[in-house]
């Protein structure tokens, strides 16, 4: 509402809830077996509880495609959520003033479909807590972390996508995931204690991965850079991974020296710069070099 009004004044359309007749439609577009739709008192039942929200509507219809469960059962689940759980993955949820009680449908169908993956594929698990770690949208895929099987990525892939917890584009080999699946993902991670620790493999592995200021792979580096400021400006990361984080920081700041973004750099190589000073000293080779590319960037 705030960004329309700034953006069209008083020219605004309002979107509000979707109707019974749409919101089973969009059920009956998400299903691969339409027949379920026969269960009318636990169709209707199941989408009040969903508060006709597009989200929730598709993760349940995603879960009970995956799970071949009946509409009914699935509603038993629904039911069954721990509401403690519930109450904590709603956190910081926005928009309270577009839809009706949107908060516990939306963490709801994420927990009974978050408990699934991890009892059938620790890896899918894995790959969501590290992608809510970066920005949501536009992850490369050759961000994720390495494993020894390509057919376990692949799954893993596939089961995040089933689920509809990500979505693919193909043509960039990189993925999205819905500002509400991140935000239930990173407040889970939150309750679990897990979050400084899945931060920190999100700026290890980016700190590895990240090109250098070589013009040959300004693609690879300019689709890393939205997630590596994202990871950097963290502020839950460990004081044991100074050396990642300067790792990082440096090469960040070389990619936008290259790309004549210097203002921008100069704070990279001062932030690297005053991290050197304090973990290696002043007069070690690499504080020393990052003075250079300081220099380097100013003169720019």
């Amino acid at each position: 509402r705030k960004a329309a009004v700034k953006q069209a004044g008083n020219n605004i359309i309002e979107v509000g809830e979707m109707n019974p007749t749409d919101a089973k439609e969009v059920l009956k577009k998400s299903l691969l077996r339409t027949h379920l739709l026969n269960e009318d008192e636990a169709v209707i039942k199941l989408l009040e509880l969903l508060s006709y929200l597009p989200l929730a509507i598709i993760q349940a219809a995603a879960f009970i495609n995956e799970n071949r469960s009946s509409i009914s059962s699935y509603l038993a689940l629904y039911k069954g959520g721990e509401e403690e759980i519930i109450e904590v993955l709603s956190e910081d949820f926005e928009d309270q003033g577009r839809y009706r009680d949107m908060k516990n449908p939306i963490a709801t169908t994420w927990l009974i479909s978050f408990d699934q993956i991890l009892r059938q594929d620790q890896l899918a698990a894995e790959y969501l807590s590290f992608m809510s770690c970066l920005v949501p949208e536009n992850i490369p895929k050759s961000l994720l972390p390495l494993t020894q099987s390509l057919n376990k990525t692949l799954k893993a892939i596939g089961t995040l996508t089933a689920y509809s917890f990500s979505t693919e584009r193909e043509l960039d080999q990189s993925f999205d995931i819905h500002r509400l699946v991140h935000l239930a993902t990173r407040n889970w991670l939150r309750r679990e204690e897990k979050l400084v620790l899945w931060s920190n493999k999100a700026l290890i592995r980016l700190a590895d991965v990240y090109p250098s200021g070589d013009y040959k792979q300004r693609a690879t580096w300019t689709a890393y850079l939205p997630h590596a400021r994202h990871v950097l400006a963290l502020p839950h990361l460990s004081d044991g991974n100074k050396e990642a984080e300067i790792k990082l920081l440096f090469k960040v700041g070389c990619c936008l020296d290259s790309n004549g973004q210097y203002v921008e750099a100069e704070q990279m190589h001062r932030q690297t710069l005053e991290l050197r000073r304090k973990v290696l000293g002043p007069e070690h080779p690499d504080t020393l070099m990052s003075m250079n590319e300081l220099a380097s960037a100013l003169s720019g």
